[in-house]
């Protein structure tokens, strides 16, 4: 279908709006229609509607484990850590625990702030990844770089514990390893400068044996000196948005006309 083939097209490019609309106009029953229509949702931040959208998803023409995985990404970016959690224990009932599933799991548990346990869901994750990149015959390049994600999460855990010396060191180190993916990158950066900043207040605050100083504002006002706060974020959950793998070569056909 052309429309599909063009929703794909602009699903791909990131042009997320104009590809709802080609979506509109396929068929409903169509091929991949529907789980297109959930990613594209998940891209435009529209996470309560994708999670409905995978939700309707037939399980048994969907694989389970990534339809598991992708609403429960949706229903955590939502807001709604405890039911994404449940969607994920309720399959892993069904089918084996895939690393997305566990690590999205962990994802959820960070959410609702449960860091011992997050601790152990990261590492069951870790490990269950670890396990099948070495069954599907990946580089130790290729590991070492996929798992600096989960380096990172523990690290804003034990941040978020009080523990920043380790998460400092957690945060410098994955940022050695000059990690592929922009966004780890940029959410570790973000962290260790909250470290180093709070590190740097605490230090000033020590030293001056005072509290805050005071400056005098534009009309004489005694004001408080307020320095920048950044504040830690946790990296989200993954969400599989390269599915649909039949309609590649007619896709790219269609993204001429786009």
């Amino acid at each position: 279908d052309n429309h599909f083939a063009r929703a794909y097209v602009l699903y791909r490019l990131n042009r997320q709006v104009e590809a709802l609309e080609a979506l509109e106009k396929c068929p409903k029953n169509g091929g991949g229609v529907a789980e297109l229509r959930a990613q594209v949702l998940y891209r435009l931040g529209r996470y309560t509607d994708s999670a409905q959208a995978y939700k309707a998803l037939d399980a048994d023409v969907v694989d389970p484990g990534e339809l598991a995985a992708n609403r429960a990404a949706a229903l955590c970016a939502a807001g709604e850590s405890e039911a994404a959690e449940k969607v994920i224990t309720a399959t892993a009932l069904m089918v084996e625990m895939t690393p997305d599933m566990a690590y999205n799991r962990a994802c959820c548990v960070i959410e609702r702030g449960d860091w011992k346990e997050a601790l152990s869901a990261l590492d069951e994750a870790e490990a269950l990844f670890t396990e099948q990149a070495v069954e599907h015959g990946e580089t130790e390049e290729e590991v070492a770089d996929d798992k600096i994600v989960y380096q990172v999460q523990r690290s804003y855990v034990k941040q978020r514990m009080g523990q920043l010396d380790a998460a400092l060191e957690g945060y410098e180190a994955a940022l050695r390893a000059k990690p592929s993916d922009a966004e780890v990158a940029a959410v570790a950066s973000n962290n260790l400068f909250a470290v180093r900043g709070r590190e740097s207040n605490m230090f000033d605050t020590a030293k001056k044996g005072k509290g805050p100083q005071l400056r005098r504002g534009s009309r004489g006002q005694a004001d408080r000196a307020a320095a920048p706060r950044v504040r830690p974020q946790p990296l989200p959950p993954r969400a599989l948005h390269e599915q649909g793998q039949g309609v590649h070569g007619g896709a790219e056909q269609a993204g001429e006309g786009v």
